[in-house]
């Protein structure tokens, strides 16, 4: 027996080696995904945190004008609503009294009118702080007040006035005085309209000294006074003067603001704003401040200061903004300048539309807001100032803290992506192995004991592609086996006459003998076959071989598959076209005789030597 052994492909070597060289620089596709996965979150979270400080910092002005808009609105809402409710409290309490249910002839009658009183004091305290009367023509003050104590604790008084003595007394829940006064001040004056002393009825009346100018001969009037300073306290009052025309009485019933009341609500609506802000209330007429949030006295010497005397920052700087341009005028002609901001106000920003300046107070930038409003003929300026800077200051502290967030989204975010990319990685290597092993012969192993459930990936598509790929392996397996059957050498038996190679005209392969071999066996007789193993890495055959033609080695049936189908079906043909030839020679020969009682089975006998047409 001599042993062929399988040569490997020179050329199949060289072109598998430039292969797996050009392999081996190629990405994997976990890399890839990865790194489109790590670019796309990176790209889109740092971009996109970006581009939102960006648009942030564009519209913090827009941000402030905003909020100074909402502020000032609501401050100037507040101060609008009071002052129609205190209008409409004095208007109820002049009709009270012109109907005669209110009556202060008689003193029976006068306690009865301030018990009332009271009830509507303790029911409207959110409004206003005050309800009394000032009698005419002798002009004295009589009613209740809620004062202030030195620790800010709320007291109910009672105001009487005997001559120009005016005095303060404590009171009980009921309204009954306590004790002797906490509080006396007496004032004659002259007897003129610019010094009247505690005469309410000079100072009420047109050209008086508190600007509410009454006119009495109407029999009724009604207005507001200027910002004034009463028993230490600045006040601005509703009054609304009355007739009785039964009895003839006639009065005056006034209601109280107190600059510390009006600042306390202004405090109140500024304290949600989390940024630095300062908000004021100034009269133009006086250029005198009725309510501000700011803690500076706004009185000295039993006087109240104008804007351009408070000792602040923000009054002083809206002082030099009002003066800063000759078109507003000077500072000694302050309610000019103010009346005249308040006009342009009312020409170029109408409605609740703001004047917005940027202003630079201590180093620090700014946002002044203005609108103007006018309270029965008086016009008010409502000052709003936002810092700035402490709004950019706490943008950009929210914005870092932003981007550790986006640092911790992206970083979970690229986690799984890789996970992911990982995944369908691993699922394709399962295919790309199951070729591997197809490329060194393992086809046991690549196709699996199953070729329905062993190894399949989760995902369909890839399921489906190894289901396929299976299958085909399956065909290519069993056609590997036939084909090696096919190609293998007959085992002949004993007894059989030789044949010599040299002398055969057939040239018979090993295809072409098997199958003359079985048509000598007869249709029931089987071929005895030697198989060769596949996958093997050489065929050993008989050194005597008998004219067949040896098989071609299968590692170039797997290097090349195509090729070597085109083999086996050329081999086919050449078998099928021996087949006829042997046909033809067994109908005009003898047919071979076989002896089935001698040891040896098949004996081969001469045979007639071949024509032309079949030698060719």
């Amino acid at each position: 027996m001599t042993e062929v052994k399988r040569q490997g492909s020179v050329a199949g070597s060289h072109t598998s080696s430039t292969m797996t060289e050009m392999l081996r620089r190629k990405p994997r596709i976990f890399l890839l995904m990865a790194s489109f996965i790590c670019a796309c979150a990176v790209t889109v979270g740092v971009l996109g945190w970006q581009l939102t400080l960006s648009a942030g910092k564009e519209n913090v002005s827009q941000l402030i004008e905003e909020i100074e808009f909402l502020v000032s609105n609501q401050v100037s809402n507040y101060l609008l609503d009071s002052a129609q409710t205190l209008a409409k409290i004095n208007a109820m309490q002049a009709e009270m009294f012109r109907t005669g249910k209110w009556s202060f002839a008689t003193p029976e009658r006068a306690a009865e009118t301030f018990a009332a009183q009271l009830i509507e004091l303790k029911s409207y305290r959110r409004y206003t702080t005050s309800m009394y009367i000032n009698t005419y023509p002798s002009g004295y003050q009589v009613g209740y007040n809620y004062g202030l104590d030195a620790n800010g604790n709320t007291q109910l008084r009672w105001w009487n006035q005997s001559g120009m003595t005016f005095y303060t007394y404590l009171c009980d829940t009921n309204g009954t005085p306590i004790g002797s006064p906490i509080y006396t001040d007496t004032s004659p004056g002259n007897g003129s309209l610019s010094n009247p002393g505690n005469n309410n009825t000079l100072a009420n009346a047109v050209g008086g000294n508190v600007g509410v100018n009454l006119e009495y001969p109407l029999g009724e009037a009604f207005g507001y006074t200027d910002t004034y300073v009463f028993a230490g306290t600045p006040f601005k009052t509703a009054y609304y003067f009355v007739t009785n025309p039964t009895t003839g009485e006639q009065v005056t019933f006034g209601n109280d603001w107190t600059l510390s009341f009006i600042s306390l609500q202004i405090q109140n609506i500024i304290s949600i704003v989390a940024f630095p802000i300062f908000a004021a209330v100034i009269e133009c007429d006086t250029g005198t401040v009725i309510g501000t949030s700011s803690q500076i006295p706004l009185i000295q010497n039993g006087t109240i200061l104008k804007i351009n005397e408070i000792n602040d920052p923000f009054f002083q700087d809206f002082s030099k903004f009002v003066n800063t341009t000759d078109h507003y005028g000077t500072v000694n002609n302050l309610p000019a300048t103010l009346n005249i901001i308040a006009s342009f106000i009312g020409e170029y920003f109408p409605g609740t539309a703001n004047w917005f300046v940027d202003r630079k107070i201590g180093g620090a930038t700014w946002k002044l807001g203005i609108n103007a409003y006018g309270l029965n003929g008086k016009q008010l300026l409502f000052v709003i100032y936002m810092n700035v800077d402490s709004v950019e200051s706490q943008m950009s502290t929210l914005s870092n803290i932003t981007g550790y967030m986006m640092i911790g989204i992206i970083g979970g975010f690229v986690t799984i992506g890789i996970l992911f990319a990982y995944m369908i990685s691993a699922q394709l290597y399962r295919v790309v192995s199951q070729i591997m092993l197809l490329k060194d012969l393992k086809f046991q192993e690549a196709i699996g004991s199953s070729v329905d459930s062993k190894g399949h990936s989760f995902i369909y598509e890839l399921a489906e592609l190894q289901k396929s790929f299976k299958q085909l392996v399956s065909v290519f397996s069993d056609l590997l086996k036939r084909n090696s059957i096919l190609m293998s050498k007959p085992t002949v038996t004993e007894g059989m006459e030789s044949v010599d190679p040299g002398k055969s005209k057939l040239g018979f392969n090993a295809t072409g003998s098997k199958l003359f071999a079985a048509w000598k066996r007869g249709p029931t007789a089987k071929p005895s076959l030697r198989t060769t193993e596949i996958g093997s890495d050489s065929v050993t055959s008989p050194a005597a071989d008998i004219g067949i033609r040896r098989p071609q080695p299968i590692q170039t049936l797997v290097e090349d598959p195509i090729r070597s189908a085109t083999g086996i079906r050329t081999s086919m043909n050449r078998v099928s076209e021996e087949s006829s030839r042997h046909s033809r020679r067994a109908s005009t020969s003898q047919p071979p005789q076989l002896d089935l009682t001698k040891s040896n089975p098949v004996q081969r006998t001469s045979q007639p030597p071949l024509s032309e047409s079949e030698k060719e």
